[in-house]
């Protein structure tokens, strides 16, 4: 017959002042941890600051003074730039050709779903409007009735 040796029970206890200040990994010094309320940037990012699409969405619908054919007129950035792309495409510019067709494509892609959705709205509203009249009259004439 072999002996086992039992280990002694483990008892739980609360931590010792040593544990309670251990300072290693995920375990910052007390002294220097955020206060409950503290940010840790106080500072923040300052209000009214724009992010880059405000900046790039300011600057492309700019009005600008230009002259065409000896005349003085107006347009946006973005309507300049997109008059010069169409420029460089008459001119046989692969890249603008390309990105001219791209941008033509996806416009018509757009507006066709808009199309298909504002006809698949109606004919869902006048399936609902059927709908409802029918259920309004055949109340109308029951109350009618009686």
């Amino acid at each position: 017959m072999t002996q086992t040796k039992l280990r002694p029970a483990r008892v739980r206890t609360r931590q010792s002042a040593q544990t309670a200040t251990e300072v290693g990994y995920c375990k910052p010094p007390k002294k220097s941890q955020f206060k409950p309320g503290q940010s840790g940037n106080p500072k923040g990012r300052p209000k009214g600051t724009r992010n880059q699409k405000t900046i790039l969405q300011e600057a492309l619908n700019e009005q600008i003074a230009y002259l065409e054919q000896g005349q003085k007129k107006s347009a946006s950035r973005r309507e300049l730039v997109i008059l010069k792309l169409v420029e460089k495409a008459l001119k046989g510019d692969a890249r603008s050709i390309s990105v001219l067709l791209d941008k033509d494509a996806a416009f018509e892609e757009d507006s066709s779903k808009s199309v298909d959705e504002e006809k698949a709205s109606k004919e869902d509203i006048d399936a609902n409007d059927k709908a409802l009249l029918a259920e309004l009259f055949s109340t109308e004439d029951e109350e009618g009735k009686q």
